[in-house]
């Protein structure tokens, strides 16, 4: 993991694009990792599953290690670049096109960051399985 030493909530499993990097010290650190679908597993959890993804550029690898979990969300928010803000990372339109691929359509942009020049580079997205309804009751 790279991790920001002055910014420790800067710290990605990727390296930062000219875009997002920081002055300071990043120490590359040994870190282990978990599939999603053995932590619900090892825990016994039991869905449906509501998921919230915010992994620094790392969203895809984290729902590629969720088929399991996946299919048993009603819904994901997750936070997706919208600027190329780390080193091989997924891009909104990739990202969009493999929640579609799964089942799960946008429901609602929950917000959007903008940047000291008004641009975008983030945004949390609700995603919803396909075919259901997210809106209140009358």
């Amino acid at each position: 993991m790279n991790v920001q030493v002055d910014h420790l909530t800067k710290s990605s499993m990727l390296e930062h694009t000219r875009l997002t990097r920081l002055s300071g010290r990043v120490e590359r650190r040994e870190v282990p990792l978990k599939r999603l679908d053995d932590v619900v597993r090892d825990h016994a959890l039991h869905p449906p599953f509501g998921v919230k993804i915010d992994a620094e550029g790392f969203e895809l690898k984290v729902v590629l290690g969720s088929e399991e979990t996946l299919g048993a969300s009603a819904f994901l928010i997750v936070e997706v670049s919208v600027q190329k803000r780390f080193e091989g990372s997924c891009g909104l339109v990739d990202f969009v096109d493999e929640m579609r691929r799964r089942g799960f359509g946008v429901g609602n942009v929950l917000s959007a960051h903008p940047d000291w020049h008004g641009l975008v580079r983030f945004m949390d997205i609700l995603f919803v399985r396909k075919g259901q309804s997210w809106l209140p009751k009358r």
